[in-house]
């Protein structure tokens, strides 16, 4: 049995790093005050890198449940987890800091082992929680509302 989870896609990390980066470079120009062509060279450069890097993580991204193993995916984060091994998962939470092969928020927060945690981001965190659930009852369930 296998099972495949899309992930939930969400730009605003999109929005916000290209606004950030956008804000850095005008900023490092205006205070040098030199008009330089390749400095503007430079500015699409790095727009045409973080735009390859966020469409790679969009389309990179998959999550599975194979057997009693949980896979997950995205871009150069890979790896499996044993299900009989999570206690616990909180959803509708997102982590901020650690391990994320997520492309959204609001997702699952899956506690495995004795202290490792990964952030993952499926599309449908019922239908991925019921799927885990099927193999694993015992595992405990903390749901948070959504943030905006």
């Amino acid at each position: 049995m296998s099972k495949l989870f899309k992930p939930k896609k969400d730009f605003t990390p999109w929005y916000l790093t290209t606004g950030l980066v956008l804000a850095l470079l005008i900023g490092i120009q205006y205070i040098s005050a030199v008009p330089d062509a390749g400095f503007w060279i430079a500015i699409g450069g790095i727009f045409l890198f973080f735009n390859v890097l966020f469409f790679l993580t969009f389309t990179t991204t998959s999550y599975k449940i194979t057997g009693t193993d949980f896979k997950y995916r995205c871009l150069f984060l890979f790896g499996t987890i044993d299900i009989n091994k999570i206690h616990k998962l909180e959803i509708g939470r997102t982590l901020w800091v650690g391990t994320k092969p997520a492309t959204g928020r609001n997702g699952v927060i899956i506690y495995y082992n004795k202290y490792d945690e990964i952030y993952i981001s499926p599309e449908n965190n019922d239908d991925f929680v019921r799927s885990i659930q099927e193999i694993n009852p015992a595992i405990e369930l903390i749901y948070h509302k959504p943030s905006s």
